[in-house]
């Protein structure tokens, strides 16, 4: 296969996962959303030291593994540099830089100060039932260098955060299966006037940098397990964990709290 025909196909791909992904998910309530209220005291988290082995793939690519305050570059043409089978897929041609600037745990969404009329708002208890859950919030930094979006059905000028999805090393199997890796379930970077299928893309020009806050839902036991965001739309192994920005939280921390 040619890398122009490559390259076609995993456009193809990348389109059908957005639509698919939109129209899977769950109806949002529309309301308007709030300023951010006081934050609880929320716990404090330990960073992974670029050295220290991660179970979740031991044989990861290094250099595509990032953690704390470490840009990792999410290039499109590198990642299909090695065919189709290990190519993550980020929805987008060219490049971006993302950066993990911080991992907070809040023991809901309202101590993380996302009001109950927020469209990205659920309630735990009717989400999960009688599970212990915390919400995760990852604050991650975007440069734009010169990427350009995949062509969507929905949103064709946009780029879609749902390629950064959670994964837990031993995640409990009667919440996941294993190697599931977690869907979002708030992001502050929402377009203007998104529908409720649209809730997760976003506008970055080229040059353009950003911060967004992205937040996920994660069982209490599995809460000090080692975890990261894997990037990419590529749910198969070992693409699906190509591209990771890790991290952990210490029990010991959480006690503090």
């Amino acid at each position: 296969m040619t890398k122009r025909a490559l390259i076609l196909l995993l456009s193809i791909t990348a389109a059908v996962f957005l639509v698919v992904t939109a129209w899977s998910s769950d109806p949002v309530v529309f309301g308007t959303q709030n300023e951010q209220k006081a934050l609880s005291k929320p716990w404090e988290v330990h960073i992974f030291s670029p050295i220290e082995p991660l179970i979740l793939d031991s044989n990861v690519d290094k250099n595509l593994v990032s953690g704390l305050h470490e840009p990792l570059l999410l290039d499109s043409y590198e990642d299909l540099s090695e065919g189709s089978d290990l190519a993550a897929i980020f929805c987008w041609t060219g490049s971006m830089i993302v950066t993990l600037t911080g991992v907070t745990v809040y023991n809901s969404m309202e101590d993380a100060g996302i009001s109950s009329d927020d469209h990205f708002y659920r309630d735990v208890s009717q989400a999960f039932g009688n599970r212990k859950m915390k919400f995760i919030v990852c604050d991650i930094v975007l440069e734009n260098i010169d990427a350009e979006p995949d062509t969507s059905p929905l949103m064709p000028e946009c780029f879609h955060i749902g390629i950064f999805r959670l994964v837990v090393e031993g995640i409990s199997p009667d919440f996941a299966p294993p190697d599931s890796r977690l869907p979002i379930y708030y992001f502050d970077g929402t377009i203007t006037g998104a529908t409720p299928r649209q809730l997760l893309y976003f506008y970055l020009e080229k040059g353009e940098v950003k911060q967004f806050r992205l937040g996920y839902f994660l069982d209490e036991g599995d809460l000090y397990k080692p975890c990261a965001l894997s990037i990419g739309i590529n749910a198969m192994p070992p693409a699906n964990l190509k591209y990771q920005l890790r991290f952990a939280i210490t029990p010991e921390m959480a006690k503090s709290a």
